[in-house]
């Protein structure tokens, strides 16, 4: 299919404009901030979407905050998300500042 008909083919189109409903959504639960500082997002690990079946699949380190949790429960018409829980690496133990791990100290 060449370049001209991708951009007038429906099926094409439907699924763009499902890509930019996702990718907002994305947006607002890493709250705009750019891949490489998405790090700084306490617990978030990656955002995958899936246009195709107007799905998003959320990686976090236990439950998300309830930010997070206000916006997966509000999602548009025909959008579903699910949370895949990520477990903390082995012999770390988590608290507010750096991560340590145990027997380190």
């Amino acid at each position: 299919m060449g370049k001209e008909s991708q951009e007038t083919d429906p099926h094409v189109l439907a699924i763009l404009k499902k890509q930019q409903v996702l990718d907002k959504i994305a947006g607002d639960i890493t709250t705009g901030l750019s891949e490489s500082d998405r790090a700084k997002i306490p617990g978030f690990t990656d955002v995958e979407v899936d246009p195709e079946h107007n799905h998003l699949r959320l990686h976090w380190k236990g439950t998300p905050p309830q930010r997070v949790q206000r916006i997966l429960a509000e999602l548009p018409k025909g959008v579903t998300a699910e949370v895949v829980v990520v477990p903390a690496p082995a012999g770390v133990v988590h608290r507010r500042g750096p991560l340590i791990a145990v027997g380190a100290l």
